[in-house]
């Protein structure tokens, strides 16, 4: 597992340097590119509370990704091995090393810790991980950021729970 924790760490500082040349380095902070430095960490000190804790933002991300790529008409190849690649070496894992249950509360709080540095390092323009407004296809539902993110780190919540359930069957 040490050598596998290689691949989404390079995912993530290969994601990093693409986005720092482009003059956007907060992107590089998006959840599912953060969780492949989790995964990693949980690769290398051969610790399954933290590559369950990176599985769910992993898989999470691709749809947003997707939406996002049909949106802007636009793929980053980088960006495909830090959806992709990192989520199939979650996938991998997690059924090698065994199942960890409860572990979606640990994600969600991951979330908020990065969410609390986009917000005061990230340029508010950006709006990495959901930090500085309401985004354009919600603002018929939300007049107020506030009840926006309250919503986004509610429905979080419930999504990682219910991640958190499903893994329980499918790897146990």
């Amino acid at each position: 597992m040490k050598f596998l924790s290689l691949f989404p760490l390079l995912f993530f500082v290969g994601i990093a340097v693409r986005h720092y040349r482009a003059g956007r380095w907060g992107d590089a902070l998006w959840m599912c590119h953060l969780s492949n430095v989790l995964l990693a960490a949980g690769l290398f000190f051969i610790q399954p509370f933290l590559v369950f804790m990176a599985l769910p933002w992993l898989l999470f991300g691709i749809p947003l990704w997707l939406a996002e790529v049909i949106r802007t008409r636009k793929v980053v190849p980088l960006s495909v091995l830090t959806h992709f690649g990192g989520a199939g070496i979650a996938l991998y894992a997690a059924s090698q090393m065994g199942l960890v249950p409860g572990t979606w509360w640990a994600s969600w709080l991951f979330a908020l810790g990065a969410q609390g540095v986009c917000r005061i390092f990230t340029r508010p323009e950006w709006n990495v991980n959901v930090t500085h407004r309401v985004y354009d296809a919600w603002k018929p539902f939300f007049k107020t950021f506030r009840a926006f993110w309250i919503f986004c780190i509610s429905a979080a919540a419930v999504i990682l729970w219910i991640l958190d359930q499903l893994f329980s069957v499918v790897f146990a």
